[in-house]
């Protein structure tokens, strides 16, 4: 798809939008929706998203996995601060301008932009500690007053109608995790940074496969600092790079469609500096050529089918749903109003009947719910006494460290050995844990547990149906057909736990769930992620490592060891003092773990219920309705009907144009 034909369709698809969105209103089926966001509020979000032919290009990933060093090299120069601590503070949005600058926007309603010099971006978009506690360890951090950075540069990808997009790390420790998952829906495509030396982590596993989940399935993998691995065989003579290089293009080209083409491994620093120095040689050994040739290649032509493909489903649905409502209007209209009249009522106490029988469902899942709650406690519990804290010992003993214990520096070598026991302890406790949580807590208990939550209310669930559907016999309505577009309300339910639990928008819930108020995709996966990234906060806490290089030169200074394998008896004590740490948190590790748990069960008993009300606000509506048409004059009704069937008639004819743009999206 090149450009004259993005725009064309961009342009068609625009029209298809604003065409929808005015039948929908004309139609009046924001009655229904009530509580949840209307067809006109999702339409109208829809159309400022598609106001303009750009590409907006998310830059995602870890903190310290090289995001903004590779953007810095993408434009040639040190604009936005990279350093090894968690520094982006808030999004940076890079446009194309021939004359650099920026401007910041801030979080205060009403608050006015302010221009700066693009020189003084580091002063703004860079995490700031609190005054007067700069020399702590990890300080408390301040929160940015300021929303966004718009950062205007002469970078040639982006003259091409594209967005780049700087995130903070996703596992920064100051949790700025939400905003750059408030901004993934405006993203139209990916870009996922790692680091070389430590790609594809739980955190990044579980990150991807909710990316995946959400539609992006042609995420560009970016991995950076494969200049400091090529670098260590050099002097090592060894072959890592090689190794890496084949391990990570495998397992990573399953999470893109783009296969090996959407996989690039880069020295963002070599690249940056060589193009600040019109290094050639540089400029050649950090790879980045090929990537940004690929780029450009990949955002420009093909990115745009992903844009109009998230469009295009949206106005599907709307007009699937549109359809059905002016279908039943229409119905309701031209039916007997004597006879209608009469069944209001009865119509009026099976609706109170479903509503009541609603609420029963919502009620016995969340009884049902907080003994999965109280289980996951014990489950929790039991995985740590066995399978953490008899293990940690072994874990130190075997970490392999680049620093040795020096009597002559025993202060220094024990802070650095300390640090690197401990790194080795995180990852083995990490890995454990996403295994515990990945092979048996999760499939094993969580999704089973709340799956049999659901169908044990499978009666109540048919039951309701059965109100609804007597309640469509008194308004004298056609049954529901139940099929992928109009699933049973049971369908909906299923559907939303189903689609929670995998964390996609596959199947049922992309169409079925409640309408356009559906669950964030991947949240499981997500949810998962951060009960790992809980256990280990709390595993190495702030100052934990402190005092345990004390602990290690105090033996060192006391003579206690000898000078005779210090390393091992070193390790010993690391080991001892981590043990100790653990079994003082556990309480805390556990309540983290069902506390997660615990969000799991109220997003899920938010879904159902949304699932529940959305057709008790229908057919409440419906009953509005008849009960309008019962009171009105022929003349009103006869012009109301003539309306319906025109709207009917324009929506078919929306339907055949998404049909015939649908063909677009899959050439």
């Amino acid at each position: 798809m090149n450009s004259e034909e993005f725009k064309k369709h961009l342009a068609d698809l625009k029209s298809i939008t604003y065409q929808q969105k005015d039948i929908s209103q004309k139609s009046g089926i924001d009655k229904q929706k009530r509580d949840l966001t209307t067809t006109s509020e999702l339409l109208g979000s829809l159309e400022a998203q598609l106001a303009n032919d750009k590409l907006n290009v998310l830059v995602m990933g870890k903190f310290s996995s090289g995001k903004s060093t590779f953007l810095n090299a993408l434009m040639g120069r040190k604009l936005l601060p990279a350093k090894a601590k968690p520094t982006t503070a808030i999004i940076g949005e890079i446009t194309y301008s021939k004359t650099p600058g920026a401007t910041l926007y801030p979080k205060k309603t009403g608050a006015k932009p302010q221009d700066i010099s693009i020189d003084e971006l580091e002063k703004y978009v860079t995490i700031e500690t609190m005054e007067n506690e700069k020399d702590e360890k990890d300080p408390p951090r301040k929160e940015s007053i300021y929303s966004k950075v718009e950062i205007r540069y002469p970078l040639s990808i982006c003259e091409k109608g594209i967005n780049l997009v700087d995130s903070p790390g996703l596992d920064d420790p100051t949790s700025h995790d939400d905003i750059t998952n408030e901004y993934l829906p405006k993203a139209d495509t990916i870009i996922y940074c790692m680091n070389s030396q430590q790609p594809f982590s739980m955190k990044d596993k579980t990150v991807i496969e909710s990316l995946n989940s959400m539609g992006y399935k042609s995420i560009i993998f970016v991995l950076t600092y494969f200049d400091t691995v090529e670098y260590s065989d050099e002097m090592a003579g060894s072959n890592n790079a090689d190794d890496i290089k084949v391990t990570y293009t495998r397992l990573l080209k399953h999470y893109t469609d783009l296969g090996d083409d959407g996989i690039f491994f880069v020295g963002s620093l070599p690249a940056l500096t060589g193009k600040e120095k019109n290094n050639q040689v540089l400029l050649e050994k950090s790879h980045f050529l090929p990537l940004e040739a690929k780029l450009e290649y990949v955002l420009f032509n093909q990115k745009g089918r992903l844009k109009l493909a998230k469009a295009y489903s949206t106005i599907k649905r709307v007009n699937i749903d549109t359809r059905r409502f002016i279908a039943d209007s229409i119905e309701l209209a031209t039916a007997d109003q004597t006879q209608i009249g009469n069944n209001l009522r009865n119509a009026q106490e099976k609706l109170n009947i479903a509503q009541r029988r609603a609420s029963l469902i919502a009620q016995s899942f969340d009884a049902g719910a907080k003994s999965v709650v109280d289980d996951s406690e014990d489950k929790a519990r039991a995985f740590l006494n066995s399978e953490v804290i008899p293990n940690i010992k072994d874990w130190v003993m075997e970490a392999e460290t680049q620093t040795s214990i020096s009597v002559w520096h025993p202060k220094e070598s024990a802070k650095q050995f300390s640090e690197e026991c401990l790194d080795h302890l995180k990852t083995k406790i990490e890995a454990a844990t996403g295994n515990w949580l990945n092979e048996e807590f999760t499939p094993k208990f969580l999704r089973p547990r709340i799956e049999a939550l659901a169908n044990e209310q499978q009666v109540n669930i048919n039951s309701l149906e059965n109100d609804l559907n007597s309640i469509r016999a008194e308004l004298s309505l056609s049954p529901v057909e139940i099929d992928d577009e109009t699933p049973s309300t049971g369908g909906r339910i299923g559907s939303a736990v189903v689609g929670f639990l995998t964390g996609g928008l596959a199947g049922g819930v992309a169409g079925a769930l409640v309408g356009p108020e559906s669950i964030i995709p991947g949240l499981v996966a997500q949810v998962t992620a951060g009960i790992v990234l809980y256990i280990i906060s709390l595993f190495t806490p702030v100052g934990w490592g402190m005092a345990i290089t004390a602990v290690v030169v105090a033996a060192i200074g006391g003579g206690w060891w000898g000078n005779k394998n210090l390393n091992d008896k070193a390790k010993k004590k690391i080991a001892e003092q981590a043990r100790e740490g653990v079994q003082k948190s556990s309480e805390e590790i556990i309540d983290g773990i069902t506390s997660k748990v615990q969000e799991i069960i109220d997003t899920i008993s938010k879904v159902i219920k949304e699932s529940l009300n959305e057709p008790i606000s229908e057919y409440q509506a419906l009953v509005d309705e008849a009960k309008q048409n019962a009171e009105s004059d022929d003349v009103t009704l006869k012009k109301r009907i003539d309306n319906l069937k025109t709207l009917r008639t324009m929506n078919n004819k929306v339907e055949e144009d998404l049909n015939s743009f649908g063909q677009v999206l899959i050439v």
